[in-house]
Parts: C-alpha cells; structure tokens; sequence
C-alpha cells in the first residue's frame, strides 16, 4: 500500500495538487496512522472498537481530519463513525441559544433531532416487549417528528422555546423570509437558519423585488394556512400550526412551512414496514388518532429504564445490535408480511416469465371477496377496499389529481415539479452530491423492497435508458420511472399502500412512504391528472419514483404499435369471436357518472349545470376536442373500434398499456431479465433495446456519446457535463496550471485517465471525483455485462452461464455507488465543525492527501481493469472451481469493439429458460 504514497510523491501530476511541502513530513508520519485505521476499518467492520478509535482523537489534530474526511469522501458503507450516547448527544443540547448545555433529564427537552440510532433503539426495544401470542393487533406510538428530518424546524423551535424571539404566521407565508427577524434569529442561534442562497439577503435589490407582495393576498391567505397552535409554546413544536400547504414560496421558506404542515397536520401512515435487507419485511400498525413522539409517549423512558436496571453507567444506543436481536425474536413471525400467490424467491431466476392473467384484474369480484370477510379486514385491506370501491365509481374524465407536487415554489429553476408538496425539504439544487445520494438511497430501497415482498416490477422509460449505458441512472434524471403488472400493484396497494418503509438500518436510513393514487381501477388516460398509479416517496426530501401499472385495457393503441398487430387476424378473430366480447371484457361500467361515456357525460353535464363549475365544463370540451383531433390525425384503423372492440383487440394481441398510452407487448416484456441496477437486483424488459426505440432515438454504438450537453466516457463508464470535462481534460491548453491529454476524448489512453482524475481533483471537483471511485465497480460491472451480452463468439447458452455466475457471485458484493444521505449530512456537519477549529491550510492539506491517495487507488483498478486482472470478476462455480470473468467477453476497455461497435441496434440473443 506504500506505493501509493511514493508514486504520488514522485509523480510530476503531485504538483498538479500543490502539497505544502512544510507539511510534508506531517503527510508522512501521518501516513502510518491511516493505513493502520485503513486496516481497522477492515477488520472491525461491524464492531465498536473503530468507534472508540474515533472518539480518542482530538479535533484539532491532522490524523483525525484524514479520518473523518475519507470516511465522508470515499466511504459508501452504512457504519456511523461514532456511537450515540445518552448524555453526550441527547442530553446535550446542539444547537440555539443554550448550545452545549447537558441538561439532567429528558423531561427538560424542547426538541431533538431524530437520529436514526436513537429512533430505531427506542421502538425495536418496545416492539421486543409485545405479546406475539396475543390475537390483537399491535399498533405502536406514531409523530413524524421521529421518522423525518427536522433539524431546520427544530433549529427555529430552540429559538422560540426558549422565547427569546417571537415568531407569527407571516414568517412562514411571505415570499422570502423577513430579513429583520431572520438576523435575529440567527443572532441566537450564531449560525445561519439555511445555507441555500442565504447571501442573497445581503442583496438590497434582489431582497425587494423578491419580498414585493401584495399583502393584501397574503392577508387573505393566512387564515387558510396558517392558525395559532392552541397549545400555545408547547414542547416539540412551534406556536403557530400550517393546516393548508401554500407553495408559492422561496424554497427555505417552504421547507419550515412544509415541515410544520408534516408534524401538525399530515394525517399518520397506516403502518411502519420494516425491511430485513431484501430478505422479508415486517409491518406493524400505526396509532393514527395521537401524535407521539417517543418523549411523548414514554417510548424512550421505557428505554432507559430496562437499560438502565442492567446496570448500564453509560447509555448507548447500538441500534444494530438491537435490530440483529429483533429479528431473532418470535414477534417478527407475528409481523411478518405474507402475500397470498406471491413467489418470494422468484428473483433467483435469471428469467421471470409474465403471464397474460398478470394485465388483468377484476375489481369487482375483488371487492366481493373482501366484503365477504369484512370483519376480519386488517387496517390496510379495509383501505384497499374503500379504494376500489371510489374508483370503480369514478368517471375518467372527472378523477381529481391525486398527487400534487410542490410546482409553484419560487426561483427553483421548475425544480419543484419533481418533488411531493407534502415533503419538500429543501431545494437541493445546490446539493448536487446529496440530491445523488438521494435518489440513489430511493431506487435501492424500493429495488430491495419489492424483491423482499416477491413484487414484480421492471425499470422503464429514462430509467432503463440510463441503465443501458452503466447500471445507474442518468445524472440529470430527477426521479425514477417503473412499471408493474396491473395484478401485483393491485397486491402493492392492498397490502402496503400508506405504509412508511424503513430501509434495514444495518444498510442505511431511508424512510419512504408508499402512496398508491386513488384511480387504480381505472386503465385508460381519462383527464390525465393520474398517469401515475403510485409513487415512493423519501419523506425528507419529496423526491420519488413513479410507478405505473400495465394492462390490457380499452385505451386507443398508439400508431407506433402497429407493427405489432395483424389486422387480418384481428377482423378474422372479431367475427369469430362476437359472443366473447362480454365474456372477456373486465371493464365493466360502474354506477351513476362512472358509467358514462365523454360524450354522453358531455349531455349529462350541460343538463346539470348548477352541479358543475365552468372549468369542469371546459376540460370536458377539450378533452372530446383532443380526441377528434387524434382520431382526425390517424388513420390507424383501431380509432374506428368501440370501446369493447379496442379492449378485445389489446387483449388479443397482448397489448398492454400505462395510463398515459405507453404500449408494450408481451413479448417485448418477457420473460423479464434478472440484473443489476445502482448496485442492487432489477429487472428489464426481454427485449429492452426494442422496448427503447419506441419511445427513443436510441444510438446504436456503446461509446463515447453526447446528449444535451453531457458527454458518456465508455473508459470512465460515466456521463459528464462538457463544461467540466473540458477543463479537466484541458482542451486546447488553455490552463497552464493543469496537465493536457495526449489524446482525443472520443478515443482516450489509457495514461491520460490518470489526468483528468488529477484534473478534476485540481479544479475543485471533488464530488465528482468521489462519484467515479464510489461507482465504479456498479459501472464496471455493467460494462462486464454488455461485454457478455454481445460476445457472439459465446453461444446462448454459455452466456446465460456467465451471466447468471456474473449476477449471483460478483452482483452480491456491490457496494453502495453513493452514501447514505443521513450518514452523509451527519458526518458533513462533523467536518464543518472540524473545519471551524482549524486553519484552512490545514483543511487544504487533509483533503490533499486524502485525495491524492484515493486517486492512485482509483488508478490501480483501472490498470487492473485494462489489464484483465480485477479482483472482483474472479468467482467461484457451483463446483468450487475458480473461474476469471475478467478473460469472458469483448474487451470494451481496450479492444477494437471499444469504437467499432452497433450493440444497441437490437436486443442480445439470451437462452430462456
């Protein structure tokens, strides 16, 4: 591992990083220290001692810093870097006018911040204490306030607890905060309230015209909005209560606004779902008529009590080693989620074969079923039905939006449209790293929970895109797009709809509510204000996954289609087969307005004009306008097709369809292929690359690529934006203080990777340097994987063998590509204290060498790579026999099929089995 060191010493890209050399031989001697913690880290993975190794270093010390910086940089792993203790961090207070106070009891708290060791310890250690014999249900205690982030909220509550300043309702409903009473209020804090755009206070010009406000308006608006709290300044809340969201806000004045609304007035999830890595998951109910925080509660009295008659002198919250022990226990049998039909180890396979009875779904019959047992519905079953029974009542053209996003936030770029109004926690615009790390955390966790729970459901749309090219999704995507069979949402809404999912905590800290829409019955695009049927949702940031569901319906099939439908057989079939249409057709009209067609709801709504607004009116009219013009512009023969017609025509040919008319076949989607995305299992469609080019222009060569901007580098399997890599690359010499590359970027060498790595270290890119070493064994294995795919000189049958050998020995030991998003804003407050107690050279000199040496790690794996020796490709057979992956496959690092290649024209040839 020296070798590292000397070869950056000696390098002439070391003084690209311009080391002080006064500080070099405090580099060196430092050197042992970290390779000996480097070592620790290893060896007490999952044991306190590299914990008590932390705590004895002193802030202002050089090793320290190294450790706390590499930990914050470079490592993705799920292990805190310290222990939570009673008395050093919940009985001492972090931040407001009394910070750094101990304080002697919990009684005498005001806020906390819920840290996920505190929060997990306290209900496993109550979940432990319940009867699992018992017939009754278990509900447990619920407040958001423990299960989402509220250090802004809580940073004002210290503030107004301890009454130094008095806040009203306008704080929270006016464009941008009031610049008097936030300097006074970071006056008592001695820190900014937020970080985002905070300088732009300072600005006398932006200040006014942002704060112009008719307030009037605003006076109109508050009374909505805004209430005092009735409990005057109570604990663990501020004394004014959002009851209304109101968005048109500057984004840190909605995140406080949102918050409030979350904590006040948000109704409860109906259960927690607690995840066992993507093994199983356990689900307890929720008390929905109180809000308790632990404190509140006595969740964590309790805690303390039973710790503390151990003889416990000094607290700790190991909230680990306290899950390892719940699940050990008999209640989890009891929590257990069984889902009747469902195949929990159907992602063993390499294939998963679809059936056509997975695009259909009779409502009806499942309401039936579920009325018949009505006395011993669960919580969640009850809610099901109450579901199916509004939507099946519901006409088309007149469901109301049931997701609602946080659009009108001020001066976000549009950014809010990608995020839920109920959980807006900031704009995160410039937080690049941490919106990542976000969305990472979100498309894992819903990938390791729909695996637990034996769900079927496939990456689509720009989702499957940005996998195509290196296992994760594009950089510029804001959230994620997946598609499911109609039967298994309908198995997601029953058994998990409203359900909060608590990732393992042994893996990570996400927390992320299931919400499934309230017009799952209906299959055609109607008004258009639900194309998506569900979402999962991370509670602290509103960023999401859409979810839609695929059946045959009586949905107009889109042009782009026909190459999938014989209209001979069709006419042929239609005559043969008259007498079936009712047989087969399970869109069955519901009561009253549900029934009736757009036109004839047309006629009912001009008749009726007292129970309808104008703008009900108008969106009908255009809706019937939209469809004339469509049927107009086609002359695709299926616009000529009633509604039971279409519906026999879309189920004959196996055509299935979202509500927002994205069509696929059967074919085209199965049998669905096992693979790997953001470092956990996914699954695609069979025929992927066919599924994209009906939506995309989809080049045909894995290569170097450009798109809007951004540039894919096969050799660095990532996607950059061209102004960063132009300056990293130094295109035309233009920086003397950076190194230039020896070869075009279309065609770069293997030496000049090193460069830009140096590069971008240089010019201050940091993140996005961390990001290359974090991914890359996620994006070199995507890259093994095509090598595989579209190796014709391996039969079907030996590339199933390699790549099922690829899934199950390499895919297990991914590492996270990002961190864990909680982990990462812990550890980075932690190094802004570090840095406030140091001097800058300091700070420069520990992320120098910090950085100096993970590059020249990052390095080595590439040699390793091109030189077909990775560690990580070598696997063992069913026989215990060593078998090298490295030597399997094209060589897209290095060989000739790196430029001269059209793999993206069609779909691999894969054996089925």
């Amino acid at each position: 591992m020296y070798r590292y060191l000397v070869r950056s010493l000696k390098s002439p890209y070391h003084e690209i990083l311009n080391l002080r050399t006064k500080n070099l031989k405090h580099i060196l001697l430092s050197f042992l220290t970290i390779q000996i913690f480097l070592g620790l880290i290893i060896f007490y993975r999952n044991d306190n001692t590299l914990k008590s190794i932390v705590q004895v270093l002193t802030v202002d010390d050089f090793q320290d810093g190294t450790i706390l910086y590499q930990k914050l940089r470079y490592n993705t792993s799920s292990i805190w870097i310290d222990d939570y203790e009673l008395n050093k961090d919940i009985l001492t207070i972090k931040f407001g006018p009394q910070k750094g106070k101990k304080i002697g009891s919990i009684n005498e708290l005001s806020f906390y911040d819920s840290d996920p060791r505190l929060i997990w310890s306290v209900y496993l250690n109550h979940l432990m204490t319940m009867d699992e014999t018992s017939n009754d249900p278990i509900t447990i205690p619920f407040s958001w306030y423990d299960w989402a982030d509220f250090h802004m909220f809580n940073k004002l509550m210290s503030v107004t607890a301890s009454q130094k300043i008095n806040i009203s309702c306008n704080f929270l409903m006016e464009a941008a905060f009031n610049k008097t009473v936030l300097e006074s209020i970071e006056n008592q804090l001695n820190e900014p309230l937020f970080s985002y755009e905070r300088k732009k206070y300072s600005d006398p010009f932006w200040y006014k015209n942002t704060r112009k406000l008719d307030h009037s308006l605003i006076g109109i608006q508050i009374p909505n909005h805004c209430v005092p709290n009735p409990n005057g300044n109570e604990r663990f809340n501020l004394p004014y209560i959002i009851t209304g969201l109101y968005d048109k806000l500057r984004p840190e004045v909605y995140e406080l606004h949102a918050r409030n609304h979350m904590l006040n007035s948000l109704r409860h999830p109906l259960s927690l779902t607690i995840m066992n890595k993507d093994k199983t998951s356990y689900r307890v109910d929720l008390d929905r008529d109180r809000k308790a925080n632990i404190i509140q509660s006595n969740l964590l009295s309790e805690f303390i009590e039973s710790k503390q008659t151990l003889g416990n002198k000094q607290l700790f919250f190991d909230h680990t080693f306290i899950f390892e022990d719940f699940i050990s226990k008999p209640i989890v049998k009891k929590l257990e989620v069984k889902i009747e039909g469902i195949d929990k180890d159907i992602y063993d396979n390499d294939f998963i074969h679809l059936k056509q009875t997975d695009f259909e779904f009779d409502p009806f019959d499942k309401i039936k079923k579920l009325e018949t047992n009505i006395e011993n519905l669960n919580s969640h079953e009850k809610n099901y039905l109450e579901s199916l029974k509004y939507s099946i009542n519901t006409n088309p053209a007149l469901s109301p939006k049931h997701f609602d996003e946080a659009k009108n936030v001020q001066q976000v770029n549009g950014m809010g449209f990608h995020r839920d109004k109920r959980f807006y926690n900031g704009a995160l615009i410039d937080h690049e790293q941490e919106y990542m790390q976000r969305l990472n955390s979100l498309i894992r966790n819903f990938q390791k929970f729909i695996k637990a729970n034996g769900l079927i459901s496939w990456l689509s749309h720009g989702t499957l895109f940005g996998y195509l090219y290196n296992g994760q999704a594009f950089p510029w995507d804001n959230d994620f797009d997946l598609q499911m069979p109609i039967r298994h949402l309908h198995y997601l809404s029953e058994h998990f709809n409203q359900s909060l999912i608590l990732e393992d905590p042994r893996e990570g800290n996400g927390k992320f509510l299931l919400d499934v829409g309230s017009s799952l019955t209906i299959r055609t695009k109607g008004n258009g204000e639900n194309n998506i049927d569900a979402r999962f949702i991370d509670v602290d940031s509103g960023i999401y996954i859409d979810i839609t569901g695929l059946s045959v319906s009586s949905e107009k099939v889109q042009d782009n289609m026909a190459p999938y439908i014989d209209i001979e057989k069709f006419n042929e079939v239609v005559l043969q087969n008259k007498t079936k249409f009712d047989s087969t057709f399970l869109e069955e009209e519901g009561e009253g307005l549900a029934s009736l067609s757009i036109t004839e709801l047309q006629s009912y709504i001009n008749e009726h004009e007292d129970e309808f607004d104008g703008t009900i009116k108008y969106k009908i009219g255009e809706l019937i306008k939209g469809e004339t013009e469509r049927k107009t512009n086609s002359k695709f023969f299926v616009n000529n097709l009633s509604r039971k017609e279409r519906y026999f025509l879309n189920r004959q040919f196996q055509l299935y369809n979202c509500k927002n008319r994205h069509f696929s076949t059967l074919e085209m989607l199965s049998p669905l292929i096992t693979t790997s995305f953001h470092g956990v299992d996914a699954l695609i469609p069979h025929k992927f690359i066919t599924s994209l080019r009906t939506e995309y222009k989809l080049p045909e060569k894995f290569g170097f690529t450009t798109f809007q901007g951004n540039v894919y580098l096969p050799e660095l399997r990532y996607w950059f934006k061209f102004p960063i890599l132009k300056k990293a690359a130094n295109i035309n010499k233009i920086f003397d203080s950076l190194n230039s590359l020896t070869s075009s970027l279309n065609d770069i060498k293997l030496s000049d990777i090193l460069i830009v790595y140096h590069n971008l270290l240089r010019i201050g890119s940091r993140d996005l340097f961390a990001n290359l070493y974090t991914s890359f064994d996620v994006t070199t294995y995507r890259m093994k994987e095509i090598e595989i795919q579209y190796d014709d000189s391996l039969d079907a049958i030996e590339k199933l063998k390699y790549l099922s050998l690829l899934r199950k020995q390499v895919a297990p030991n991914l590492e996270s590509p990002n961190k864990d998003p909680v982990i990462y804003d812990y550890e980075k407050r932690l190094w802004e204290e570090y840095g406030r107690h140091v001097s800058t050279s300091k700070i420069t000199n520990v992320c120098d060498y910090v950085d100096v040496r993970y590059a020249n790690m990052l390095w080595e794996k590439v040699e390793s790579l091109q030189e077909r020796r990775l560690d990580l490709f070598k696997v063992k057979d069913n026989r215990d026999d060593t078998i090298d992956l490295n030597n399997i496959g094209l060589n897209l690092f290095t060989g000739s099929d790196k430029m001269k290649n059209t793999f993206f024209k069609e779909d691999p040839s894969l054996h089925i089995v």
